[in-house]
């Protein structure tokens, strides 16, 4: 699930302090309440976009390859 900011980034706001921001926001939050958000603080900061965006296509791509029925012949 993606949860939109409150508050918009201004186009001054660098990625990294974006993402501190919201994890020293996250780590304020009670883990009762909020477990996985307070247990991902750390790789929030340190995550790299591209590499988590390619692998969700990876794991997305080989899904549907392992359920799509065999293709006809060309």
């Amino acid at each position: 699930m993606i949860i939109a900011p409150r508050t918009s980034a201004g186009a001054t706001t660098s990625r990294d302090a974006f993402l501190t921001r919201t994890a020293e926001h996250w780590e304020k939050l009670d883990p009762a309440d909020y477990p996985f958000l307070t247990r991902t603080t750390t790789e929030l900061r340190d995550h790299d976009d591209r590499d988590q965006f390619t692998t969700g296509l990876d794991l997305l791509l080989g899904g549907l390859n392992t359920t799509a029925g065999p293709r006809p012949p060309a």
